[in-house]
């Protein structure tokens, strides 16, 4: 409270609520100071309701009697105000534990789907990674295989270009050797010595390209021997690639199972969220309820301190009547002296 706040501001406040015709309240009071706390402008109107039958000159007994009524009637409006404090206090009491309960069980279930959403983004992640890599390693592969059958392609092309060879050097033999019957034939008297020289020469050149078949039989073996090694090369990365696509397709499926099941858990934790939400909604409706009847309770109160009033101003005409009535016998008594004399 402001230490300002006095009794004599408290009665000029009241009083300025009865010129009005509203009954002097805690809040009423507190409303026309502008400023105050509850107990103590309480506090002060007490004093001034206590101090209100002197200011009005009332006579002692229905002074008292107006205080004990007024007092009876606050008494029963404070028990009533009491019962119903206590109870909002309670209403309020047991709804915000339910909500704390509330508040922790949706924290703790908040925790545990965000770290079972972080345990599937861990495995989403190192399921990618695992998936990039078997890419890279395939992509590696592909690049070998290239490589492979490029060098299959240049084995063929020597292997052709080796039997294209050993069949012009047949051919040019075959050739030479026409050409040496027709000379010989043409020339046999005249040539019979040279023709022996020839055909000497011609047993050299012939094991000299027995020689060069056998060599080029050789590369041509060794050729088909390195093809066959780089087809069985070729079929065993065949193998692993196809192994490599297997476990692939076997990791695209285990993260569509992972994602499947990381869209059920979000999808449950929504549905869990809403529910937890019209549970709340409907709390809040049920305070709602209870701060509707807390201010009916309230108006029947301020109903009963307005009838409380309506039997003070009763009081008032009384005395008034009795003011009359005491006047009246008052100029009676000097009439009845003359009437004896």
């Amino acid at each position: 409270m402001r230490p300002g706040v006095t009794l004599e501001d408290v009665t000029r406040a009241a009083d300025l609520l009865l010129e009005k015709g509203d009954r002097p309240t805690v809040e009423g009071v507190r409303s026309v100071l502008g400023t105050g706390s509850p107990a103590t402008v309480n506090a002060h109107l007490r004093a001034y309701y206590q101090a209100l039958p002197a200011r009005l000159n009332l006579p002692a007994p229905i002074a008292t009697a107006a205080a004990q009524l007024y007092q009876s009637i606050r008494d029963a409006a404070q028990v009533e105000v009491d019962q119903i404090e206590h109870e909002r206090r309670a209403t309020l009491d047991a709804d915000r534990a339910a909500l704390e309960a509330e508040r922790s069980a949706f924290e703790s279930e908040k925790s545990r789907l965000q770290a079972q959403a972080t345990a599937l983004a861990t495995d989403l992640a190192a399921t990618r990674e695992q998936l990039a890599a078997s890419q890279r390693q395939l992509a590696a592969l592909q690049v070998q295989l290239a490589d492979a059958l490029g060098a299959v392609s240049a084995a063929e092309a020597r292997a052709q270009a080796a039997t294209e060879e050993r069949d012009r050097a047949a051919r040019k033999h075959q050739e030479e050797v026409e050409q040496l019957r027709a000379r010989a034939d043409g020339n046999e008297r005249h040539l019979l010595g040279q023709i022996e020289e020839q055909r000497a020469q011609n047993r050299r050149l012939i094991a000299e390209r027995e020689k060069e078949q056998a060599a080029a039989a050789k590369r041509i073996a060794d050729l088909d021997a390195a093809i066959a090694q780089l087809s069985k090369d070729l079929a065993e990365q065949r193998k692993d690639a196809i192994r490599l696509s297997a476990e692939l397709s076997r990791e695209l499926r285990a993260r569509s199972v992972a994602e499947a099941s990381l869209a059920a858990a979000t999808d449950a934790h929504g549905r869990e969220l809403a529910s937890l939400q019209r549970q709340r909604d409907q709390v809040q409706a049920d305070r709602d309820r209870e701060r509707a009847r807390a201010d009916q309770l309230a108006q029947e109160r301020d109903t009963a301190a307005r009838d409380a009033a309506g039997l003070r101003g009763k009081l008032e005409g009384l005395e008034a009547q009795l003011d009359r009535l005491a006047q009246a016998s008052t100029q009676r008594k000097p009439d009845r002296r003359e009437g004896r004399s």
